[in-house]
This record gives structure tokens, C-alpha cells and sequence, in this order.
């Protein structure tokens, strides 16, 4: 049965279901709660704390380092991304790494 509904265009990933409820477990780093007619997103636990881990250490990296490499900017710019669909505020930090990659060279600090 799952062939044919492959083949009509019916993707169905059983190992991805989940029993209904109304705070269910994290799905990719997310946490969405219902109750009383609102819905309410969180970033899981452990996301949030290696987010702030990875601000502290570019914080760390600016302040007594030679500079940040361009690739582990962007590969932490990359994971904000993945923060900001569940954590709404930290979107204009986010746009602050988007300005800094968008400049016409690597932003001062980069190496």
C-alpha cells in the first residue's frame, strides 16, 4: 500500500509520526505548545544553551583573538538561522550576521 501511495505522490514517513498531543516532545530544536487557543514556539533547552555558547565564544573570539575565520562565522550564522524559525527575537541579531557576510569583503575582526 505505501508503494502506491508513493507512486500517486503520497509521501508518508511512518518513522516520523507521533502520537497527537498537545505538548509534544522537541522536533528539530522546536517546541510547540497549544493551550487555550494559543500556540506558543520555544527553541529546546539544549539549542538555546549551545546558541548562547556560540555567541560567547565569537564574543570571546573579537575581544582577545587576531579575528573569527570566515567559515566558522558562517557556519554559526548558519545555525542562528535554524534558532530563529522556533525564537522569533533573535532575528535582528541574525541580520546582524547577514550584514557582516554581505559586505563587499569579509567585515573587519574576520580573518
Amino acid at each position: 500500500m505505501a508503494k502506491q501511495a508513493a507512486w500517486r505522490g503520497i509521501h508518508d514517513a511512518t518513522h516520523k509520526q507521533r502520537d497527537v498531543s498537545q505538548t509534544p516532545g522537541a522536533w528539530v530544536g522546536s517546541v510547540v505548545h497549544t493551550a487555550d487557543g494559543d500556540v506558543s514556539t520555544m527553541v529546546e533547552s539544549t539549542q538555546w544553551v549551545k546558541a548562547k555558547a556560540k555567541l560567547q565564544w565569537v564574543s570571546d573570539q573579537l575581544e582577545t583573538g587576531p579575528g573569527v575565520e570566515y567559515k566558522t562565522l558562517e557556519s554559526i550564522r548558519f545555525f542562528f538561522v535554524y534558532v530563529a524559525q522556533a525564537h522569533p527575537p533573535t532575528i535582528p541579531y541574525l541580520r546582524g550576521f547577514h550584514v557582516g557576510f554581505l559586505a563587499p569583503k569579509p567585515y573587519e575582526g574576520c580573518i
